[in-house]
């Protein structure tokens, strides 16, 4: 498969001190990765500098072979989408007015929506369970539907690359597997790039292709699922001890973790 996005040697700092030094990582076309790793360990900077929402220091990122800062940003729209993590909205539009903003990128300026484009709001709310309040406004919906709403505007933008930062953290358990459950269909029927930030480890091991284990701006380990979760890498970086087993219910590796060690209060 071919890299449709490629990290370089970036480096990247917060009020001069330096947080990412010499990251390096490659995303296929048409594969599911998963961000796991201790808070703070930079998953959402990483994410964000994917999106082009930050610039790196130093190195470089390509995407389809190009700067990522070359890169006008209407272009940039239509070529990468991203559920953050917090989203606030204080104006009273409605959840399909804001699905239809994924669209823009592809409208010509001041038309108005075209049948493609209302096709692909419409299949949107539909894979986010969000069209029976699409007239509802976002101001007035719940943390979780908010978040459903959001996602929904990304994959309404219909872009070869997908990043969630997060995106399952407001759901309950039916909407985060339906949730990835949509993920991987764009990425198996579609050949998206995805690349997600995952809280839940076994949400991800049960959901990616490959990990990657970040640990204080670096990259712990990367590769296949089976490769990178193992009870080494997990004691390495979260410093708790694990077990990898084969769940046959749901046909994927997951972890049991033992009781963390109690936090002493001086």
């Amino acid at each position: 498969m071919a890299a449709i996005l490629s990290v370089d040697d970036i480096a990247f700092s917060y009020s001069g001190n330096r947080f990412i030094e010499k990251l390096c990582a490659l995303f296929e076309e048409g594969k599911l990765y998963g961000i796991v790793g201790p808070n703070g360990c930079g998953k959402t900077t990483l994410i964000h500098l994917l999106a082009g929402y930050l610039r790196p220091g130093a190195g470089r990122i390509l995407l389809q072979g190009k700067p990522l800062a070359r890169y006008p940003k209407r272009e940039l729209a239509r070529k990468i989408a991203l559920v953050p993590q917090d989203f606030a909205i204080h104006f009273p539009f409605s959840v399909r007015e804001l699905v239809m903003m994924g669209r823009y990128p592809h409208m010509a300026r001041f038309s108005p929506p075209s049948h493609l484009d209302r096709q692909r709001v419409e299949e949107a709310l539909a894979a986010t369970d969000t069209a029976a309040f699409a007239h509802r406004y976002v101001t007035e919906l719940s943390g979780g539907e908010r978040q459903r709403v959001v996602t929904a505007r990304a994959l309404a933008q219909d872009t070869p690359v997908l990043l969630l930062d997060e995106a399952a953290s407001n759901l309950d358990i039916r909407h985060a597997l339906a949730l990835f459950s949509q993920v991987r269909e764009r990425v198996e029927k579609k050949g998206v790039t995805a690349v997600a930030v995952f809280h839940d480890i076994n949400m991800a091991a049960r959901t990616c292709d490959d990990l990657i284990l970040m640990k204080e701006g670096q990259i712990e380990a990367a590769g296949p699922v089976g490769e990178v979760l193992t009870p080494e890498n997990l004691l390495r970086v979260f410093d708790i001890e694990a077990r990898v087993r084969f769940e046959p219910f749901i046909e994927a590796d997951q972890v049991i973790f033992a009781e963390a060690q109690k936090w002493t209060m001086n």
